[in-house]
């Protein structure tokens, strides 16, 4: 039995459905399409026991995953100029590049 998902492509994005149905790929195989404003999600189950609470169970856990995957981007987008930052300063420290004070050239 399979089942389908639609979620609206203005708030999710794809890459977040793309990673959550990949941690669900050994209960589950999904097959995403874009319609319209919409990505469907066509859920098929892979245990042979694909009672309707496990099945449900399975689409609930589906659905916190990729909100926590679309959130994820969400932080990262928001947080990169700091991360970039912070990752700047510590590696100008480390001495891997040498600058010469008097003409300015790296070594």
């Amino acid at each position: 039995m399979a089942l389908t998902l639609i979620l609206d492509a203005e708030i999710y994005s794809p890459l977040a459905i793309q990673k959550a149905c990949y941690r669900f790929s050994d209960v589950m195989a999904a097959v995403i399409r874009k319609d319209g404003t919409s990505y469907v999600v066509e859920i098929d189950f892979l245990a042979k026991d694909k009672s309707e609470d496990g099945m449900q169970a399975v689409l609930s856990q589906l659905k916190n995953e990729i909100t926590d995957q679309n959130l994820r981007e969400q932080i990262k987008a928001e947080t990169e100029p700091v991360r970039n930052l912070i990752l700047s300063y510590a590696f100008s420290r480390t001495g891997l590049i040498a600058n010469d004070a008097n003409t300015g050239s790296l070594e």
